[in-house]
């Protein structure tokens, strides 16, 4: 019974660094292009982050905790590290190095 555990988790572990791997590089293809956009209002800018920031943020480290991925490798985007990207987005080509409301709101 406890091989059979074993390689359930294992096999569950697996699926968990391969979700991670796909979610990190699509985060880092809509990063990559997002960073040229522009909202040049202020506030919107700053709600359209914080939106985005409160949908990504809590459900990815709910996930990441629970399953514990990148505790034991270097894999993918750390859940801490999304809103520090957030924060770079929409202020046109590579971000104005402002730091932006939205981790006050996560």
């Amino acid at each position: 019974m406890t091989s059979l555990a074993t390689a359930e988790e294992e096999e569950e572990e697996e699926e968990a660094e391969e979700f991670v791997r796909r979610f990190s590089d699509r985060f880092e293809e809509a990063y990559k292009r997002q960073t040229g956009w522009v909202v040049p209002d202020s506030k919107l800018r700053d709600e359209i982050k914080v939106s985005a920031a409160m949908t990504l943020i809590p459900a990815y480290t709910e996930f990441y905790k629970k399953y514990r991925v990148g505790l034991r490798k270097n894999l993918g985007v750390a859940p801490e590290d999304i809103g520090n990207y957030i924060s770079d987005l929409y202020f046109g080509s590579g971000g104005s190095g402002c730091v932006s409301s939205v981790h006050s709101y996560v």
